[in-house]
């Protein structure tokens, strides 16, 4: 017997239809994003590209060192380390193409709506329908087109890693883990995002608030 709310649906082939129409209509923001990114990506760089993915390919071009001082250095108000190891990889990748860097937001932004997923299923575990409302809310917003510079502007996918990283540390702060390795992931993640965009700073205050929250009831041994 299986419950949707406060109904009861006990006829297997109608709970596996609803279980398969939920599914899709979860899916579908991320499958719109993914025909438009593919619709409307173009393979030129833009603004901020100018003057740091391609920099990084014309020292790659031209044979010149990326040196630790660079990949450090500050752009606007953020050190996009992480983000310009990634330009110096795919800038070894024959026929290098800007749209690459929109896959990339595609799937971080797909790393943190399962990762919220996965929460709501630790969280709201009795009512499917809750959790079914829950996911379709969060990836409306997480996929949302009104976000669409973002999506369509290469450079722009260094915003969604610290959204991944939190979604991706919440999952690891409500599991099993031991202490240590909680402490050690939530670090690792907040170094990525603080070294990515400025607003993976926050990471280090949202971890620490459940961590010690954890140490104190006793739950982390």
């Amino acid at each position: 017997m299986n419950t949707l709310g406060e109904l009861t649906v006990d006829h297997p082939f109608l709970w596996k239809s609803i279980r398969i129409i939920t599914v899709i209509v979860c899916i579908l923001p991320a499958l719109f994003l993914a025909s438009q990114i593919v619709m409307y990506g173009v393979d030129v760089p833009y603004w901020d590209q100018w003057n740091s993915e391609i920099v990084i390919f014309e020292k790659v071009i031209k044979g010149l060192a990326v040196t630790p001082s660079y990949l450090l250095s500050l752009h606007n108000e953020c050190r996009p380390f992480f983000p310009r190891l990634l330009w110096w990889a795919l800038a070894y990748i024959p026929a290098w193409d800007y749209r690459y860097n929109l896959i990339v937001a595609f799937l971080l932004a797909c790393s943190t709506s399962f990762c919220l997923y996965v929460i709501a299923t630790r969280t709201i575990r009795p009512s499917f329908l809750a959790l079914a409302s829950t996911v379709v809310v969060a990836n409306i917003l997480i996929f949302g087109m009104a976000q669409y510079e973002n999506w369509l502007w290469g450079f722009q996918f260094i915003l969604y890693i610290p959204p991944a990283c939190l979604a991706i540390g919440l999952v690891i702060l409500t599991s099993g883990v031991s202490a240590p390795a909680r402490w050690v992931a939530c670090a690792l993640l907040c170094t990525l995002a603080t070294f990515s965009f400025t607003s993976g700073l926050f990471l280090w205050i949202l971890f620490l608030i459940p961590l010690v929250a954890y140490r104190k009831r006793g739950n982390v041994h």
